[in-house]
């Protein structure tokens, strides 16, 4: 059996009777309650949306206690967060305020390697930066002081030594976008935020998405669920103490949170030309291998899903998961997001995929 059909089969086999009203019909929310039995996610919500611009949205499980997730639900997005923050250098590009070969020294001389880096390299994680929130004592240091703003510049005082000169690889790194998003606000003389609101938010009339630093406008925010003790119970932690200091450290590389319904709608626009103009989406398509044997281009991932390549990203942030992928052979898109850490929700993006190009979603 393939392993698409495993998968599907997996779903199916842990499904949970759906009320039999409204979308809980559909076969779509069938495949999302089975993946979020199957998965022991605490809540999820997702949307798929069609080349023809068809939409479904659903939710299953909890967003916070006794409040059940629905589409109305907003998560942290993670790292898809690059996705955006990627889109806005490219328009900010395009105006001509930044050249993708401009170098960082321009605004950060100090920083190792300043003279080679180019804009580009922290874009496609070519740079060779060290992340300081990937190192093990991060999330503790965070913790201790959970109502803590973190800038740019308490980022970057965790900074090691680099991995390597620009360009010789590519690797993971949230600071080449904690750059990018101070880079933004010196040519416009803007705060990121407004950035964000201007040029994506704005323009796409996404009304249920905003950058996390600030306060929750238009949504609901589901709990972040985590277990800390390993004792096979989650906790809505973020229900329990402040959250301000993971947001904060998260910044350009991750702090965007959004509607599964608002977070498809804004993928689906980037992927079909509604955001960049064509010269600035060739340059975010240009591909660089990983070592996982998946692409990046500029801010975006291209991995091969049994032989179909999908465009989009993954987010994981401290008690949410996140997957959004464009498929262009089908025109379809599709996001899910969770209330779970550190869970790979892209099997379930990829068989609501698979579902959909066998509906009718504009049907009754």
């Amino acid at each position: 059996m393939a392993r698409r059909a495993v998968v599907l089969t997996l779903f199916l086999a842990f499904a949970v009777p759906t009320p039999a009203v409204g979308a809980q019909d559909s076969p779509l929310q069938v495949v999302l309650d089975s993946a979020q039995a199957s998965m022991g996610l605490t809540g999820t919500a997702a949307a798929v949306i069609l080349a023809d611009g068809t939409i479904w949205t659903g939710a299953s499980g909890l967003a916070a206690p006794d409040t059940p997730a629905s589409s109305a639900t907003a998560f942290e997005l993670g790292s898809i967060t690059k996705l955006y923050t990627a889109a806005l250098i490219l328009q900010l590009e395009s105006e001509g305020r930044i050249g993708l070969d401009h170098r960082l020294a321009r605004w950060f001389p100090e920083l190792p390697g300043a003279d080679h880096i180019t804009v580009s390299h922290l874009l496609s994680h070519t740079h060779g930066l060290h992340d300081p929130l990937q190192e093990p004592d991060f999330v503790p240091t965070v913790l201790q002081d959970p109502t803590r703003v973190w800038t740019l510049d308490d980022v970057l005082e965790r900074m090691q030594a680099s991995h390597f000169e620009a360009g010789a690889q590519w690797r993971y790194s949230n600071t080449g976008f904690h750059l990018l998003g101070a880079i933004a606000e010196a040519v416009t003389d803007s705060t990121f935020a407004e950035l964000l609101a201007a040029h994506l938010f704005g323009p796409l009339e996404l009304q249920d998405t905003w950058y996390g630093t600030d306060d929750p406008q238009g949504a609901s925010l589901a709990a972040a669920y985590i277990d800390p003790s390993g004792a096979g119970t989650p906790q809505p932690v973020s229900l329990l103490m402040p959250w301000i200091a993971f947001r904060s450290s998260a910044g350009p590389a991750g702090a965007v949170v959004a509607t599964a319904s608002d977070a498809v709608r804004w993928l689906h626009a980037l992927a079909t030309g509604d955001v960049l103009g064509q010269a600035q989406w060739a340059r975010m398509t240009t591909w660089v291998d990983r070592p996982d044997g998946h692409q990046y281009g500029l801010g975006i991932l291209r991995i091969e899903d049994e032989g179909r390549p999908l465009l989009g990203h993954k987010g994981n942030s401290a008690g949410y998961s996140a997957s959004a992928f464009h498929d262009p052979a089908s025109g379809a898109t599709a996001v899910v997001l969770s209330n779970a850490h550190a869970v790979d929700v892209t099997p379930i993006a990829t068989a609501l995929l698979d579902r959909a190009g066998t509906l009718d979603l504009a049907r009754p």
